[in-house]
């Protein structure tokens, strides 16, 4: 009898063991076993998609490949940064769902998967379609998991289900339009400028220039002399102006119409390179439209270096650099505030500078 009660004992303490065991794997962390794709058939559909729309609070971003290539429609169409589309999409089709979260919309805020036209919200809808303008895929993009976790997370929605996902992934989108090309425009360096030449609405000319990368200061054409330290400040500003050159913005030469001050200047350096810059002060932002070209003894090989909306420039044909840069002649960029300064100096400091270096008024500052 007593044998016969440590038997049924020990077999309900089996089932006990393995019904634990069950639950604990079916409550386990999906980490330990395999994870369902939120959208399995998105990795073979990658090829097809034709349009992408990333709605924020307000703001809306509309990419649509046209000619295999993707732009920004609401920036006039120009050039996405692919290798950002390309990740977009497949950082999407790689999202793992982990857990299921509320599906109660009163905390929805809570992960920041409310819909992103409501109130406040910082949540983005990301929808794909394909070349036939069909939806493919939506889902609004929540809030990163707070963890220690090695694996990112993120809390996502279905716009068409009430529950909420904790899934497996990464994804950097905004719904700022600029946020999706090269912003990068070109860079070139203050040691490679020659001249420097401003033209003002009002006729008047201002020009620096070196005779050679050595000399350590601009000369300023029609005066003689050191420029005093002070003013010698706004001259090496001025050969900043291409470093670094960045778009806060971008619009088609043909939607943009310069008004009647605006400032043209060109800069050329000792590689031969000639960009010639109209700039204007416009509804409180500054916009910039370039050209280029080359000086008659450019030579053989230039050795620029710096950044276009093409990449990299390092020790380029001239001809190839100049087809890289000649796209960005059609069009329009808002710049930042200090690059306009830069490039067209404020003429009332031009003034006090030439009046500067005027006979007896020169401080005698060579330092």
């Amino acid at each position: 009898m007593k044998n016969k009660k440590l038997l049924i004992l020990f077999l309900v303490t089996v089932a006990v063991i393995i019904t634990a065991g069950i639950t604990a794997r079916l409550r386990a962390p999906q980490s330990n076993i395999e994870k369902e794709l939120l959208f399995p058939a998105l990795a073979g559909q990658i090829n097809d998609i034709g349009k992408i729309t990333i709605k924020g609070n307000g703001n809306t971003v509309e990419l649509q490949k046209q000619n295999k290539k993707w732009s920004v429609v609401n920036l006039d169409n120009y050039p996405a940064n692919f290798n950002k589309v390309r990740t977009t999409v497949i950082n999407l089709s790689q999202f793992k769902i982990v857990d299921e979260k509320t599906d109660n919309p009163e905390f929805y805020s809570r992960l920041g998967v409310d819909d992103p036209s409501t109130g406040d919200s910082a949540s983005l809808l990301v929808t794909l379609f394909n070349n036939s303008n069909q939806e493919l895929v939506s889902v609004i993009i929540g809030q990163q998991r707070q963890s220690s976790s090695s694996k990112p997370g993120l809390y996502i929605r279905k716009p068409d289900q009430k529950q909420a996902l904790l899934v497996e992934g990464v994804l950097d989108i905004s719904a700022n339009n600029i946020d999706w090309i090269n912003r990068d425009l070109m860079h070139i360096p203050s040691a490679e400028v020659k001249n420097i030449t401003i033209q003002y609405p009002d006729g008047k000319v201002f020009e620096i220039n070196k005779e050679t990368k050595d000399q350590p200061d601009f000369n300023i054409k029609g005066t003689t002399g050191d420029i005093p330290s002070a003013s010698r400040i706004i001259v090496k500003r001025m050969a900043t102006g291409l470093e670094g050159m960045r778009a806060d913005g971008v619009k088609a030469v043909s939607n943009f119409t310069f008004p009647d001050d605006s400032i043209m200047t060109t800069v050329t350096t000792f590689n031969g390179m000639v960009v010639t810059a109209r700039l204007a002060h416009q509804s409180g932002h500054t916009y910039a439209h370039f050209s280029f070209s080359a000086t008659a003894d450019v030579p053989g090989a230039m050795n620029m270096q710096g950044k276009t909306a093409g990449g990299n420039t390092d020790s380029v044909n001239p001809e190839e650099l100049l087809q890289k840069l000649s796209t960005l002649s059609e069009w329009v960029y808002q710049i930042p505030d200090f690059k306009y300064e830069a490039l067209t100096s404020d003429p009332e400091s031009i003034k006090n500078l030439l009046q500067s270096m005027q006979p007896g008024k020169n401080s005698g500052d060579n330092n």
